[in-house]
């Protein structure tokens, strides 16, 4: 950590240096007794013109980044990661995924205005993950992942009313996770996961009947997109790794074939 910060001093200093102008002069510091850096030395007259953070030897940390977690290179990291994203209109769009800077991680939702990103409170408590979203207009949204429980994973629903999100209760089997969502219309959602897919007709989920791959063992779908009530696509990987495709033809899902396996 030190060698590097020592090798990229230089650098360090003749921007400073440049801030400074010419009658500023330059000392390095090697690293050691303090953080390593190098420090640019101005005349009276070049200080006066530095930021006040650089006078007293402080360095300014960016603000567009707020402060999560621990830090590398002395500088801000992120604190967690979007793993889906979907749009109803140009103002209207919504992104999931998990926010790491607590003790466990814990469901993230954001929204884009139009104008900027905020984060959007949600009802779940800790050990909680977002996979998948889908958004049919501004007062109908839905969100799927999953929650951890004292012994197994369960899936998690979750849906937006255009004033708040709450939970939504779905059938399960423990251990079993949602990854994606998608939608035909506000009666017609589909939901997919772990040897799992979900139905919504406007009033509960149903579980539906998952295709067996062809050796008879489970398939984990990843994703899914909706075109009609009659026509739905779902994907993922069989228990062996082989690829799988599913599909709905508005009586039942079916397992279509691969053209790699």
């Amino acid at each position: 950590m030190l060698q590097r910060a020592w090798l990229r001093a230089p650098v360090v200093a003749c921007v400073l240096a440049a801030l400074a102008g010419p009658a500023a002069s330059a000392a390095l510091l090697p690293p050691g007794g303090g953080a390593g850096h190098a420090r640019v030395v101005p005349s009276a007259r070049a200080a006066a013109a530095l930021p006040r953070s650089a006078r007293e030897g402080r360095r300014a940390r960016p603000a567009a980044i707020p402060p999560c977690g621990a830090a590398r290179w002395d500088l801000p990291r992120p604190c967690g990661d979007l793993s889906a994203v979907a749009a109803d209109s140009p103002r209207d769009v919504w992104a999931v995924g998990t926010n790491t800077n607590s003790p466990s991680s814990q469901a993230l939702v954001e929204h884009w205005s139009g104008r900027q990103w905020r984060v959007v409170p949600t009802p779940h408590a800790a050990a909680t993950v977002l996979r998948g979203i889908a958004a049919l207009s501004p007062r109908d949204v839905w969100a799927v992942g999953y929650s951890a429980g004292p012994s197994f994973s369960q899936p998690l629903v979750e849906h937006w009313n255009g004033t708040r999100w709450r939970i939504v209760p779905s059938p399960h089997r423990d251990g079993y996770v949602l990854s994606a969502v998608a939608a035909v219309a506000p009666r017609d959602v589909w939901a997919v996961g772990i040897d799992h897919i979900a139905h919504w007709d406007g009033t509960r989920w149903r579980l539906r009947a998952t295709p067996r791959a062809p050796d008879g063992t489970f398939v984990t779908l990843a994703a899914v997109v909706a075109l009609s009530a009659r026509d739905v696509w779902a994907v993922g990987e069989g228990n062996m790794g082989e690829t799988a495709l599913v599909h709905w033809d508005g009586r039942q899902w079916r397992l279509a074939p691969s053209p790699n396996t």
